[in-house]
């Protein structure tokens, strides 16, 4: 199922994600790997309530398995990205 920090931030994004959504700040979880069941089941799990897009083919491959958390404007200029 899903990777261990990912596990570890839900949480965190799931709560900054309440604290803003009102402010025009957007927070998403991209689904990389994990099969259709499996990442309802970590959405149930942690409650989450932001968008959870499942990411295949190019993009996917472009951005590699390993986890990483983007910072971006409301254009969608990235801002920060960490690699963990």
């Amino acid at each position: 199922a899903a990777c261990a920090p990912c596990r570890v931030e839900a949480p965190a994004l799931e709560s900054l994600h309440q604290e803003f959504k009102g402010k025009g700040v957007q927070f998403f979880g991209v689904n990389l790997r994990d099969e259709k069941a499996a990442a309802e089941a970590f959405e149930k799990t942690f409650g989450l309530s932001y968008p959870t897009p499942m990411i295949r083919g190019a993009i996917a491959n472009h951005h590699g398995v390993f986890h990483r958390l983007y910072t971006s404007t409301q254009n969608g200029s990235e801002i920060a990205s960490q690699i963990q």
